[in-house]
């Protein structure tokens, strides 16, 4: 198991969820980039998914900053400790410690207007539980949260680290993020490599830069910047002579429609999505420079060309050869839509009729109109969640006489005994949040005939 895949995973499920709201998620991570880990990659992204989750859910503005770092326990087992903090509403000192409780809330008025975390933080103390570990929270009313928690791993497979060997000390670097804490990142990371930077949160303070006359080797630019794009800046940039010839890196979560031959032509080298390793960082700047330097015409370098294990890249690789439904009527029940996104993006790969509803009374009403051949039905949803709606769904089919359709659960409740509670409702199958594509089509295959 590659663990920064683990949470790279999660953290791309609430990317776009976060960006709705204008904050930004940054990830650092302290791990060892000559082993991997054995562990049980559905525990640990249900435990990371409830608490970004709740981060996003509980921060109007700020920050989701997750840190995670390795301390080497034997020769054999590591201790994972974590760390999620935002700059959320705060939780204050009475109910901190109740809300790892069943069915616990922090306050009345922050349960109104934000919604409640349900059974999500008991799940979360469950799981972490079961991984040898163990969670606090540090909160104050206005100011945010920070869940500490850590979980007890074994070593993994051994590989090499990926090395470019390219010297790029001495290098100067142009940083822009219109997040402070994102620019700090970067410049550690580069600062660690002999790279000096200067940093910018505005196009103003980027001219303020270049009227020194400070020539730039390389440009970190994020996209998504206050009163411009990085579309834009890359402009004025490739028009001035301090940078015209620098190595450009687009760095962020925010452009996922663009593709890699319009961000060549725009004048970018490099395409770095957040969040990135430290190494990838790094190594993207050195295989540009190589590559520069061969004078050689290259596509745009991503993280999967400096991919430091056997892990990275395995999505384009399952996307080969996907059966598809045609004609198949499928009913997508998902309130949040952010999720509603990531279903509709891999049930879109299959070639089936989709169909979506935003709660379980949608649902049922569309069931009454529509013969479906499937349904994804979430279990935690307002006005009527997945178990409800099941339940009136078989009511319906009852007395109509039509024949069951199957409903394939999605739930967040990655615990033994769930399954049990999905089929006493009268599902037929469940598949655990954050879910892989191949758990959608194995679901499929298994109760809709292509």
């Amino acid at each position: 198991m590659d663990l920064f895949e683990v949470i790279h995973d999660v953290v791309n499920l609430f990317a776009f969820q976060a960006r709705q709201k204008g904050l930004e998620v940054i990830v650092k991570t302290q791990l060892s980039p000559t082993h991997g880990y054995k562990g049980d990659p559905v525990r640990i992204k249900q435990v990371f998914s409830n608490l970004i989750s709740n981060a996003i859910k509980f921060t109007e503005e700020g920050h989701i900053l997750v840190k995670v770092k390795e301390f080497e326990v034997d020769e054999n087992t590591v201790d994972i400790a974590c760390w999620i903090e935002d700059t959320g509403v705060g939780i204050s000192d009475d109910k901190r410690e109740l809300i790892f409780e069943k069915f616990s809330q922090a306050e009345e008025s922050t349960t109104r207007k934000f919604g409640g975390t349900g059974l999500g933080l008991t799940i979360v103390a469950e799981l972490i539980e079961l991984m040898q570990g163990t969670i606090r929270v540090e909160s104050n009313v206005k100011s945010g949260s920070t869940f500490t928690f850590n979980m007890v791993l074994q070593k993994g497979k051994e590989h090499d680290a990926r090395k470019i060997d390219v010297d790029i000390s001495g290098m100067k670097a142009l940083v822009v993020d219109d997040y402070s804490m994102m620019n700090d990142l970067i410049q550690q990371i580069l600062d660690s490599e002999g790279i000096s930077s200067d940093v910018a949160c505005s196009k103003q303070e980027v001219d303020t830069l270049l009227e020194k006359n400070q020539e730039y080797d390389v440009c970190f630019i994020d996209y998504d910047l206050k009163q411009t794009t990085g579309f834009e800046l890359i402009k004025a940039l490739k028009r001035n002579e301090n940078t015209a010839n620098a190595i450009f890196v687009l760095v962020t979560g925010a452009v996922s429609s663009v593709s890699y031959e319009d961000l060549t032509k725009r004048g970018f080298d490099v395409y770095l999505k957040k969040p990135f390793r430290s190494s990838e960082l790094i190594n993207v700047v050195k295989l540009a420079k190589s590559r520069r330097a061969a004078d050689e015409k290259f596509k745009i370098i991503t993280r999967y060309d400096v991919a430091e294990s056997e892990y990275v890249g395995n999505d384009e690789e399952k996307e080969k050869g996907v059966k598809q439904y045609p004609g198949a009527k499928v009913l997508a029940v998902e309130d949040m839509k952010m999720n509603m996104m990531l279903i509709k993006k891999v049930l879109g790969k299959f070639g089936v009729d989709l169909d979506t509803a935003e709660d379980g009374r949608e649902a049922l009403n569309k069931m009454k109109t529509t013969e479906y051949d499937i349904v994804f039905m979430d279990c935690q949803m307002p006005e009527m969640d997945g178990f409800e709606a099941t339940v009136e769904i078989r009511k319906y089919e009852g007395r109509k006489k039509r024949k069951p359709v199957p409903i394939v659960a999605l739930t967040a409740d990655a615990m033994i005994g769930d399954k049990d509670k999905c089929l006493t409702h009268g599902m037929n199958d469940y598949i655990n949040k954050p879910f892989k594509e191949s758990e959608i089509g194995d679901a499929l295959e298994r109760w809709v005939k292509s």
